[in-house]
């Protein structure tokens, strides 16, 4: 938990599906091409704890993409892929242009860019991890990337593809800005390759759902608990990052392994940890390593390996 989250996804909606099919494929009347894949996609209410269900197409060249990167893992090496590290929405040309004084030069060339949408896309969600560089802030217009127009979700992923760094123009308080974006590296493969379990508490670096819900504020999350351990016998949650171990700052998993190290069994041990808005609460713990030792699990050569701490 929390779920992955889609960002500046380019799809089509369509109603429920009737015989409940979990997807299919769009395909040309004519030809019989496949020029889509549909699916059935579950999201997750905080607001009434209820999952909820829709319907989805996603473009064929977007899975053609990564079915592409996915080959490498034949060689053993983990595809890398690369796309801007901040949420987007879409905004009319028309608002852009009254709103935001966007300059009719490029109201032209993104509606020639994309004659049926006459829109562009605005920063909505900035960078978990720095990866814009602290050059996006929330509100500018992307106007282009690599020398191209992005006027969609599709024209930006595309330019972007492959690029470690790209160069980008942003649209701010009325004039054009030249960037050189630096794009967020992503790794395919297992996510998560390292958990330690310590006192019932399943800790791991933060993954990319939970990045992508704003900057993780330390390097030590917790995912899960285990029923009837010292950590639910004493409220500590999962979707909580731990700060602090008896008032040592733990950045990573090695820092928090060396400071849960320096406590005894059946010692008092009190943990600073902060929820994903960034409430944080001290909690006190009494350790109890007979019966809930401390294990170290990776994942590696596609095996799990377990560890005793």
């Amino acid at each position: 938990m929390p779920r992955f989250r889609a960002l500046n996804e380019e799809i089509a909606k369509f109603d429920q599906v009737l015989n409940k099919s979990l997807g299919g494929v769009l395909v040309e009347p004519d030809s019989g091409a496949v020029v889509a894949t549909w699916s059935c996609y579950s999201f997750y209410s905080w607001n009434d704890e209820k999952n909820y269900e829709a319907f989805h197409a996603v473009g064929v060249d977007v899975l053609a993409d990564a079915a592409r990167k996915f080959r490498a893992l034949e060689n053993g090496a983990p595809p890398v892929m690369h796309a801007v590290g901040f949420g987007l929405k879409r905004l009319p040309l028309s608002t852009a242009r009254t709103s935001m004084r966007l300059a009719e030069a490029w109201v032209t060339k993104l509606q020639a860019a994309q004659p049926e949408r006459s829109q562009v896309l605005s920063v909505a969600q900035l960078a978990h991890d720095g990866a814009s560089d602290g050059d996006v802030v929330e509100g500018d217009l992307l106007l282009a990337v690599d020398g191209r127009p992005t006027a969609t979700f599709r024209d930006v992923e595309e330019a972007a593809r492959d690029k470690p760094r790209v160069p980008a123009t942003l649209w701010r308080e009325g004039r054009a800005v030249d960037i050189e974006l630096a794009t967020e590296r992503v790794v395919c493969g297992a996510g998560t390759d390292r958990v330690v379990v310590w006192c019932g508490l399943l800790l791991q670096a933060p993954h990319r759902a939970v990045r992508e819900m704003g900057a993780p504020r330390t390097g030590v999350y917790c995912s899960y608990y285990l029923y009837g351990s010292p950590a639910h016998f004493y409220s500590i949650k999962a979707c909580r990052f731990v700060v602090e171990v008896n008032g040592t700052p733990v950045a990573d998993l090695d820092a928090f392994v060396a400071a849960a190290k320096t406590v005894g069994d059946g010692d008092a041990v009190r943990l600073k940890t902060s929820d994903l808005q960034g409430q944080v609460v001290a909690t006190t713990l009494k350790t109890d390593y007979r019966f809930w030792p401390s294990h170290e699990f990776r994942f590696a050569r596609g095996d799990w390996q377990c560890t005793a701490l």
